[in-house]
């Protein structure tokens, strides 16, 4: 990611990172698009790591608070359906 070189030695920061992506037209129809996106298993230095490692927690937070209020507003929805 940042372009620093890596010792030989140094193995253990392997993360999963995006390596390219394609664009395909399909002419048949108005204006669909497909988007291909490919990942790949690299070794990163250990300040691209954190930044990676860091993205994710934060993605998965997220999606956490985002499950929680759904399922705090599904139940305020049953209550007040109970209580009616």
């Amino acid at each position: 990611m940042c372009g620093q070189t890596i010792p030989p030695t140094v193995h253990h920061f392997r993360r999963k990172v995006k390596t390219g992506e394609r664009t395909r037209r399909i002419s048949s129809r108005a204006n669909p698009v497909a988007v291909t996106t490919s990942f790949g298993q690299r070794i990163v230095c250990a300040k691209c790591a954190r930044i990676l490692d860091m993205e994710r927690r934060k993605t998965e937070f997220v999606q956490y608070v985002e499950l929680g209020l759904a399922l705090l507003l599904l139940l305020v929805a049953l209550v007040a359906h109970f209580l009616s």
